[in-house]
C-alpha cells in the first residue's frame, strides 16, 4: 500500500492536527455527567486489487464460491454481501464482507445554479476496487435498546 506522501513524511503534524480538532468537540461526545451503557467500535478494512482492473463483483466471485454452497446453474452473479455476528460474553461482533470501488471523477469548479453534471462511471476512470471487510464490535445492552444513557 503507498501511503501519501504527505501523511507519510508529515505524521507528527497530523497527528496533532487530529488530537487539537477531535479536543474542541470532544466534551460535548463525552460528557462527565453522562454514563453510557453501552460503547463499540467500528473498523472498515479494505483490500484493493493490485491487478488489472476488475469490477467488485468480479473480485468478490472466488469469495462466493467458497463460502457459499449454491449452485448458480451459471447464471452471473449480480450482487453479494456476507453479514453474520455472534456474541461473545459480554460483546456482539458482526462481521460484513462486500466489495467496493472508488472512481476518479472530475467535476468542472464553476457550474451555473441549475446546471446538471452528468458523468458516466465506466472501468477508465475506475481507480479502485477491492473486498472490504466491516467489523462492529459493542456491548449494546441486552435490557433495553432505547435507553442507552443514563444522566
Amino acid at each position: 500500500m503507498n501511503i501519501p506522501k504527505h501523511i507519510n513524511t508529515q505524521f507528527d503534524q497530523i497527528l496533532h492536527f487530529c488530537y487539537n480538532t477531535t479536543e474542541g468537540i470532544s466534551d460535548y461526545l463525552i460528557d462527565d455527567y453522562v454514563t453510557y451503557k453501552w460503547t463499540g467500535i467500528i473498523a472498515n478494512v479494505r483490500y484493493p486489487d493490485l491487478g488489472p482492473k476488475k469490477s467488485a463483483l468480479e473480485l468478490l466471485h472466488p469469495i462466493f464460491n467458497k463460502l457459499i454452497n449454491i449452485n448458480h446453474n451459471n447464471h452471473s452473479l449480480t450482487s453479494f454481501n456476507l453479514q453474520f455476528g455472534f456474541q461473545e460474553k459480554d460483546f456482539f461482533k458482526t462481521y460484513t464482507i462486500n466489495g467496493y470501488k472508488m472512481t476518479a471523477i472530475e467535476l468542472p469548479k464553476k457550474t451555473l445554479h441549475d446546471q446538471i453534471i452528468e458523468e458516466e462511471i465506466t472501468k477508465d476512470n475506475l481507480a479502485e476496487t477491492g473486498t472490504a471487510i466491516n467489523l462492529d464490535i459493542n456491548n449494546k445492552p441486552l435490557e433495553s435498546k432505547t435507553n442507552f444513557i443514563e444522566t
